[in-house]
């Protein structure tokens, strides 16, 4: 089951957004700072945790690059799924019952749509109006359900694709292991 609320995952994405940028501002004045003091510190400590810190350094950048990726993921899906309303629910494990009780219905709507048309409407002009409006709104009632039936087959569609792209997605992000700070070689 699907269920997104757009809304909620507007306001999830506005503040990682906002944490990812102090994030970014935050290390980059942290690594700004130990590098200006590494500068005044000499001797062979200094060489082993400015090569440590050069490794931390990469290490956030990777976790914030992947960090970024998952943000990107997120602003698809709102994207995504903002064209569909405020609030999109979906059970793909109903979806052929689903098709299959609108099928039935336009199948039982033939029968009684070939079912008027072989009533012999000539036999009573004052039912013979009454049965040619019945016969008339059973087509349009037809008509109605397998424009529905296409639509709902299209939004399925469309959500399976978005699903498909942000499992594809996900599945492209890095793994990344956060090692510990050490300097004691």
């Amino acid at each position: 089951m699907v269920k997104i609320d757009t809304k909620v995952l507007k306001e999830k994405i506005d503040l990682l957004s906002k944490l990812l940028s102090k994030h970014e501002e935050a290390t980059s004045d942290l690594f700004s700072t130990i590098e200006h003091t590494s500068e005044h510190w000499k001797g062979d400590r200094s060489i082993l945790f400015c090569n440590e810190i050069a490794k931390q350094k990469n290490m956030t950048k990777k976790v914030r690059n992947n960090l970024k990726r998952r943000l990107n993921i997120y602003q698809y899906v709102y994207r995504e799924y903002a064209k569909f309303g405020k609030v999109l629910a979906c059970d793909f494990q109903k979806k052929a019952a689903i098709l299959q009780r609108i099928t039935f219905s336009i199948e039982q709507l033939d029968v009684a749509i070939n079912r008027s048309n072989n009533l012999d409407i000539f036999f009573s002009f004052s039912e013979r109006a009454s049965i040619i409006d019945h016969r008339r709104r059973l087509v349009a009632l037809r008509s109605k359900m397998i424009g529905y039936q296409a639509g709902l087959k299209r939004v399925l569609e469309k959500v399976e694709n978005i699903e498909a792209e942000v499992s594809k997605r996900v599945k492209e992000l890095d793994e990344i292991k956060v090692e510990p700070f050490t300097i004691d070689n």
